[in-house]
């Protein structure tokens, strides 16, 4: 498995990185990943994979990075996520992902969220992430106002916060540094 193209291990032979960016993967993402407990990175994306996010993933406790964009990935953010404590890069934009986005309430230290050109409903939680670079909303169905708690880690008001977009004829955005255009169908 370690001499895969497009994986890393760890000394010990144990998983540590799966990049198979447009690779070209197909089919659905399997439950098993989850036994790949030293897993770090997860890039699967640009491919041809489907279904849902299996819960699992949520079982890997040293999982930094889940790179799932440009795919045809449908439902929920699975709330099992919300147990990746190391998790700091959420990417799942361009995809079918549809419900809404509580589990950011359990992942406090994401500093990249890239949830742009899915399906999102409800509201844009208010979630004090302090390590936030990047947060990536438009291309959904979301509504009601960006929390003001992302707006005050903006560069211009002196945080560390370099990109917030949204649809802003949906949800207020007065800070937001680049509007969207809304849900692509």
């Amino acid at each position: 498995v370690c001499t895969w193209k497009g994986s890393q291990c760890k000394n010990n032979g144990a998983m540590k990185i799966i990049e198979f960016e447009s690779m070209n993967v197909t089919g659905t993402i399997p439950s098993e990943l989850s036994s790949l407990q030293d897993l770090q990175q997860l890039y699967l994306e640009k491919g041809g994979l489907t279904g849902s996010i299996p819960p699992s993933l949520g079982d890997l406790t040293n999982l930094r990075v889940i790179d799932l964009n440009f795919n045809s990935l449908t439902g929920p953010i699975p709330k099992e996520l919300g147990g990746s404590d190391r998790l700091v890069v959420l990417d799942l934009n361009d995809n079918y992902l549809s419900g809404d986005l509580s589990v950011l309430d359990d992942l406090p230290g994401l500093a990249l969220i890239q949830l742009q050109d899915n399906a999102f409903t409800g509201i844009i939680p208010d979630v004090d992430l302090t390590n936030l670079l990047v947060f990536q909303t438009h291309g959904n169905e979301l509504s009601g106002s960006m929390p003001q708690t992302y707006c005050g880690k903006l560069e211009s008001n002196g945080g560390s916060l370099k990109s917030l977009t949204a649809d802003c004829a949906e949800v207020e955005c007065d800070c937001c540094t680049e509007c969207g255009v809304g849900a692509v169908d």
